[in-house]
């Protein structure tokens, strides 16, 4: 999020982090930056993930090229897919 006097691209509505805690759980963010052995090593210490939404474009309208929120998700996706696949184990993307 960012306005003429708060610039912080890691940023969630304490609304988002409540809906987590009122359903029994801890809110733990996950950078869209991280490299893939720091975002695998953080998605295998947690049970699943809220995608809060908002305004944030997945592909750039002039070239075309995807977003690093898009290439994270998509990479959030895979893990998912691979533990119910592989191991049969549900990873819940909200």
């Amino acid at each position: 999020m960012n306005t003429s006097t708060f610039e912080y691209p890691h940023f969630t509505w304490e609304t988002n982090v409540n809906f987590i805690h009122y359903a029994g759980s801890w809110a733990v963010p996950v950078r869209y930056d991280l490299s893939d052995e720091d975002l695998e090593a953080l998605l295998g210490q947690i049970n699943g993930v809220f995608f809060a939404g908002g305004d944030t474009d997945m592909v750039d309208r002039t070239t075309g090229e995807q977003s690093f929120f898009y290439k994270t998700a998509k990479r959030i996706w895979t893990y998912m897919k691979r533990q119910k696949d592989e191991r049969g184990i549900d990873f819940p993307i909200f």
